[in-house]
């Protein structure tokens, strides 16, 4: 018996109990034997304060007589169980009546003892209840423990994820920057010419006001076009988070606009087939995605060596989904890398200037953003009755 107590200690020194009982002396002494084994004990003569305490503050074991006044156990369990159904509860009573036995479990009850108490039977009920809280404690803790690590790993997943969309726009950056180099230079040639020009016609006094007229004009043009280009590769970079209704074949233009000189050094058609679909989202993010697959197709057509290089661009409303294809004729990606190309820091680029982000980015960005998904995958196709092969990325999203 000692034994079975210093067991039942162990496990029940943390736990605390209510205990409803109307009969004063069995009440007093199972109150003496219970507080020797549970953190907290408190006593209620009746149902209804059982209750009203209960809601007040709460317990791990609930011990209760039936008969009682204002409310008996029965009914107190059901009230308490509906406010917890894992509330632990252990009735106590002289009635041996069957529908007593059935009623508690159906209310659930852990256990039920018959009057006279039995204190070793008593400690056995005990000792299984306590036991079943502490396992269920452990869950919920490990449950706890579950939770926070989750967020932990999605916390760092987030910081992952900016990183790398730092890292993706910096490589953008970086096409952007030697794109914006080349369409330079044609202004700024102008520019030094036209301003050379007027010095040494002002010079041998052979400047006439038509052809100061004619360089100022010049200079004003092609600085307009510089500044055009600063606002290009300034909005892209805006941390602008805010949704915006804005026009699909706009942010394509624009796309195709900051990476233009490469395309056109590279002889790079763009066939478009755009209709004029609007959509709520983030503008700034759909460009670097189609810069992203501009520039794969880039690098693919640029290992064309004879004939034409195109990239196709296809936008189209049906119902509720937009779809966008864009396709080349870069004779598609190898079979043994296609389901490997989204994926972090993959790149087939070798020791060149890939990061391997740029594709991985573009999916997130569809998925994340703007809720719809990105695929690839090797096509042919006949245009103007030549036989062509390339990949096309297939991106679809949910009309708003």
């Amino acid at each position: 018996m000692k034994k079975k107590i210093k067991n039942l200690i162990e496990i029940t020194k943390n736990l605390t109990v209510l205990y409803a009982e109307d009969d004063d002396l069995l009440r007093e002494s199972s109150y003496s034997y219970l507080k020797k084994i549970f953190y907290k004990v408190i006593c209620v003569e009746d149902g209804e304060k059982a209750l009203d305490l209960y809601k007040k503050e709460k317990f791990d074991i609930i011990i209760t007589d039936i008969e009682m006044p204002n409310m008996n156990g029965l009914e107190m369990s059901k009230m308490i169980k509906k406010i917890n159904p894992n509330q632990e509860i252990i009735i106590i009573s002289a009635y041996t009546n069957s529908d007593y036995f059935i009623n508690s479990i159906e209310i659930g009850v852990s256990g039920y003892i018959l009057k006279p108490t039995d204190l070793l039977q008593m400690s056995e009920v005990l000792y299984k209840t306590s036991l079943k809280i502490l396992e269920h404690n452990k869950v919920i803790e490990y449950e706890k423990f579950l939770e926070q690590r989750v967020e932990e790993e999605i916390e760092k997943n987030k910081i992952s994820q900016k990183i790398l969309f730092e890292q993706s726009k910096m490589a953008a950056m970086g096409e952007m920057l030697e794109s914006i180099a080349h369409q330079w230079r044609q202004p700024l040639s102008v520019i030094t010419t036209a301003a050379s020009g007027m010095k040494i016609q002002k010079e041998y006094e052979m400047l006439t006001d038509d052809s100061f007229i004619e360089s100022t004009d010049a200079i004003i043009s092609s600085a307009l076009h510089l500044s055009n280009t600063i606002d290009d590769f300034r909005d892209f970079f805006k941390q602008n988070k805010r949704k915006e209704l804005f026009s699909l074949k706009n942010s394509f233009h624009r796309a195709t606009k900051l990476l233009s000189s490469k395309f056109k050094n590279r002889e790079i058609n763009i066939i478009e087939n755009i209709k004029d679909v609007k959509i709520m989202g983030l503008n700034n993010e759909l460009v670097q995605v189609f810069m992203n697959i501009l520039n794969n197709a880039k690098d693919a057509l640029e290992e064309i060596k004879e004939g034409k290089r195109f990239i196709f661009i296809n936008i189209h409303k049906k119902e509720n989904n937009i779809a966008i294809t864009i396709k080349d004729n870069g004779n598609g990606i190898p079979d043994k890398i296609l389901n490997k190309i989204f994926k972090s820091h993959f790149t087939t680029k070798s020791n060149k200037d890939g990061t391997g982000i740029g594709l991985y980015m573009a999916k997130q960005i569809v998925e994340d953003h703007f809720k719809g998904n990105l695929k690839v995958k090797n096509v042919n196709y006949e245009y103007k009755g030549k036989k062509y092969k390339g990949a096309e990325f297939l991106l679809n999203i949910p009309a708003n």
